[in-house]
Order: C-alpha cells, then sequence, then structure tokens
C-alpha cells in the first residue's frame, strides 16, 4: 500500500514520505494568466559577467539582470502549492547558472522570491534577512519539483528557457518556498545539544510501526518510543521498560524519509549528533487486544507523562508529550 503511495507521488512531483503524512499533496495551479511573464522564441543568450541589482518590484516587469533575471522568483510566477523540506549544495556553473546539487544529482533552482544577487559576487545570492548563500554552500529549504509542463508558457516562459539553457532536457525545476544556510548540528558542544533538548517542544508526529515519533518543527530534536515486537495489547508503560526503545535524538532531517521505502533524490538523509536514553515517563496504551491485521491506518494516541532524558549533563526533564501514530502498525514497503 505504501509503495504504491510512493510511486503515485513520484508521478505527481515531489511526494510525502510513503507513509505518515495525514494530507494529500495537491497538484500545482498554474498561476495567474494575468501575471506578467517574459518571453521569447528565441533562444536564451548566455549570461553576461556582470549583473544588475535592483530588485524587483511587484507591477514593473522583471528586470534582465543575467539573461533570464534574478535566480528568484517574481511575485506572481508561481502560486502556493505543498512544499516539502529539501537539504542541497549550491552549485554556480561556469555559464552563471544556479543549480541545487542532491548528492551529485543537480536540478535548476528557483530561489524564493526577494533575493537577489550579490553586486559584488555574481555567483552569491542574498537572502531576504541579508545573508548570502554562496556556490558550495549547504542549505536546507522548503519547496518541491515543479515540471515545466504546469508553469504557465511552458518551455516558452522564463524558467522553461533557464531550464533548456542550463540544463538542457531537464522537465523539472526546484522552485524554492525558503532557503538558509543549512544547521550543521555536528559541529556544536555537547552543551549546546543538551540546551537543544531542553529548549526544545515537540510538535510534529511521524506516524510508523508500534510505537510514537514525535520532533520539533524543525527536525533538530525527535522523540521516539517504539516497541521491540507488537504490544500484545492496552496498559500502561513505565520506561525504562525492556520491551521498549525510548530516546531522543539531537540532529537534522531526522524524519526525513520517515517511513518510507521510495527514497527520492532530493530527500535529505538524517543526520544524528547524539541521541541519549529516556530513564523515566510513563504513557497508556489503548490498543485492541491482539494481533493487528496488517496495516490499517488506525490512529493512536497518548500522552507521555514525567520524561526524563539522560544526557551527559545530567537528567533533563520533559514537559508533558502528546503522541500520536495515525498509522499504527504501518511499515515502509
Amino acid at each position: 500500500m505504501f509503495r504504491q503511495i510512493g510511486i503515485l507521488l513520484m508521478l505527481t512531483g515531489l511526494g510525502a514520505t510513503a507513509c505518515g503524512d495525514d494530507g494529500t499533496a495537491a497538484p500545482v495551479a498554474p498561476p495567474d494568466p494575468g501575471a506578467e511573464s517574459p518571453q521569447t522564441t528565441e533562444p536564451p543568450s548566455p549570461p553576461p559577467t556582470s549583473v544588475e541589482t535592483t530588485s524587483p518590484t511587484s507591477g514593473t516587469d522583471p528586470p534582465n539582470e543575467a539573461g533570464f533575471g534574478e535566480p528568484a522568483q517574481y511575485p506572481g510566477e508561481f502560486l502556493a502549492s505543498p512544499a516539502f523540506a529539501l537539504t542541497g549544495t549550491v552549485r554556480v556553473l561556469d555559464n552563471g547558472c544556479f543549480m541545487l546539487d542532491f548528492d551529485n544529482e543537480q536540478r535548476v533552482v528557483a530561489f524564493p522570491e526577494g533575493f537577489v544577487t550579490d553586486p559584488t559576487d555574481p555567483a552569491t545570492v542574498v537572502a531576504t534577512d541579508g545573508s548570502k548563500i554562496f556556490d558550495g554552500a549547504s542549505i536546507d529549504a522548503t519547496g518541491r519539483s515543479l515540471p515545466v509542463d504546469l508553469m504557465t508558457g511552458g518551455r516558452d516562459s522564463r524558467w522553461g528557457n533557464e531550464l533548456d539553457y542550463c540544463d538542457p532536457g531537464a522537465t523539472d525545476l526546484i522552485v524554492l518556498d525558503t532557503a538558509t544556510l543549512a544547521f550543521d548540528p555536528t559541529s556544536l558542544t555537547t552543551d549546546d545539544l543538551v540546551g537543544l533538548v531542553t529548549d526544545s517542544e515537540f510538535t510534529e508526529p511521524w506516524p510508523c510501526g508500534y510505537g510514537f515519533a514525535t520532533s520539533t518543527a524543525d527536525q533538530h530534536v525527535g522523540l521516539t518510543i517504539y516497541a521491540l515486537a507488537e504490544p500484545s495489547g492496552p496498559g500502561t508503560v513505565t520506561l525504562p521498560d525492556t520491551a521498549w526503545s525510548a530516546q531522543v535524538t539531537v540532529g537534522t532531517n531526522l524524519f526525513s524519509q520517515n517511513c518510507d521505502d521510495v527514497i527520492e533524490f532530493w530527500e535529505p538523509e538524517a543526520v544524528v549528533a547524539a541521541s541519549w536514553p529516556m530513564t523515566a515517563g510513563t504513557f497508556t496504551l489503548d490498543i485492541p487486544a491482539g494481533p493487528t491485521t496488517g496495516c490499517g491506518m488506525s490512529r493512536v494516541t497518548t500522552t507521555l507523562i514525567g520524561a526524563i532524558v539522560d544526557t551527559p549533563s545530567g537528567p533533563i526533564p520533559l514537559d508533558d508529550v502528546e503522541l500520536t501514530n495515525a498509522a499504527w502498525g504501518c511499515f515502509a514497503g
């Protein structure tokens, strides 16, 4: 069942993980036909060696800084659509094209609206907060893979022309909603890592298997409680329990491949900087007695109370944590 979902999502652009999302990704709607989009029937010229730095403004024709304009979206070019976590490395080709490299698989990238090229370095993009994303920088982003056929103007649009010039034959453009320099948890001290746990707020559920997983919104701190075998029925679990694995993990992209055996090129791998066990805590398991009959997408909810994490800096108590598994008994495959 999950493999069929993964294949369907691969056919429709970027998709969610094979299990774990309650929503269904909607097709990308075309932009407003009234929005201006520069078109040309002639092959695009290579980018010039110098660039203008005028930021595009709504209601005016986009400037033509590097043959195609800024390597970022202009107002109204794309409508909002479901976005997913992306991690990649920015590459600037000799011809001036901006690419996003996913483990050596490169795609033309459209940076978020408001990003502009650096007036002192055309191979650097300046974000709206003033930070600089340079050639070779790793970035954490949210966005999607947009087929050129879904763009207004298709191959004759600004981005269609850029695809033909930068990556002939490419059919998709990476469109970013957000982009920041990548978080590197391996550069943090132990005290810094413990501090992330202390300040964490677990808001994102990650359904799969027999147990529970949740994380902070940025996936930098994760909490997992998994049964080592299928629980036989309802009851109260008190940690530590030899039948359960319970821990808190610090890193990045911790659940990017949650319950997923169909890994897309754009899905980042988890980076774990530290993992510490929970030595206290209780929760009530309200499930039917007896074995489950396959993946029925059953929802199980509970509250973890009085949890304590054993860290090198000492025990860290956690606030009560709401736990939800909307795919109880489901696994990748």
